[in-house]
């Protein structure tokens, strides 16, 4: 993959293809449609599997999604701050800091006005660039506010889960925030995929939407589950105050899996 640093295998699909997954469940979602019936993975080379791969590289968004992560991977879980004639300063904003104060209010907003949100998970400490491929992505359908903070999460590397979230507490974003995600990452952070833009998902196969609300797979390295909208619910953000929630609705799901030795991501 073409980038400022050193040959990346960020496309590679052996290193998976999540983020090809969750824009195409976005587009998916935006196109109104359900995925292909069939739960096998589409061969390579094959229309679909182009069509994965190419949406991986787009949520990427090269060279501005490489350098995010690539930065990100590189910042302490905490402010760097100074004490100065009494004032504190803080010289280095930590990825805990950046996911609260920066990454959640975008996150609530896009779920507000009913549309998952993609998310970029960094889950490695590391100036090495060719780590960048240790990160992963996943799609918010909703979240909470009632003491501790929840983002309800599609992960493609752990399909038919509707109870995937990542909580944590926002209550002091300048300290090491320990980010619980069941989901086998250690997550440092994570930030809005904003690059994303809608593209037509006929290469998947995609069959019109005949019901609302109607279940739905997509393509994942065991198994198919995208989320569906429903509905909204709103309260304060504040905590200790009343709970603050909203989700687009997730799926009751049918487990289908493929067969062991897939790649996870």
């Amino acid at each position: 993959m073409p980038s400022p640093f050193p040959p990346i295998t960020i496309g590679d699909a052996a290193n998976g293809l999540c983020g090809g997954m969750v824009f195409g469940v976005l587009d998916l979602f935006n196109a109104g449609q359900l995925p292909p019936a069939t739960t096998q993975n589409p061969a390579d080379p094959s229309p679909a599997f182009n069509y994965i791969v190419q949406r991986l590289l787009d949520s990427f968004n090269i060279p501005a999604g490489v350098i995010q992560y690539y930065t990100w991977m590189q910042l302490p879980a905490h402010d760097d701050q100074v004490n100065l004639f009494g004032n504190t300063i803080t010289l280095i904003t930590g990825t805990s800091d950046l996911t609260i104060n920066q990454s959640m209010p975008v996150i609530r907003s896009t779920i507000d006005a009913k549309h998952p949100c993609a998310l970029g998970l960094v889950t490695v400490h590391a100036a090495d660039p060719t780590q960048l491929g240790m990160n992963h992505q996943v799609l918010a359908w909703g979240d909470e506010d009632s003491g501790d903070s929840t983002v309800k999460v599609y992960d493609p590397s752990l399909p038919d889960n509707d109870s995937l979230t990542i909580t944590f507490d926002h209550t002091h974003p300048a300290q090491t925030t320990t980010f619980n995600y069941p989901g086998g990452d250690t997550v440092l952070g994570f930030f809005p995929v904003t690059s994303y833009t809608p593209k037509d998902p006929s290469p998947l196969g995609a069959r019109p939407r005949r019901r609302p609300r109607a279940l739905s797979r997509t393509f994942s390295t065991r198994a198919h589950t995208p989320p569906v909208p429903r509905s909204t619910r709103r309260a304060s953000h504040t905590r200790g105050q009343p709970t603050r929630s909203r989700a687009l609705s997730s799926p009751t799901t049918k487990t289908r899996t493929l067969p062991a030795g897939q790649p996870r991501r």
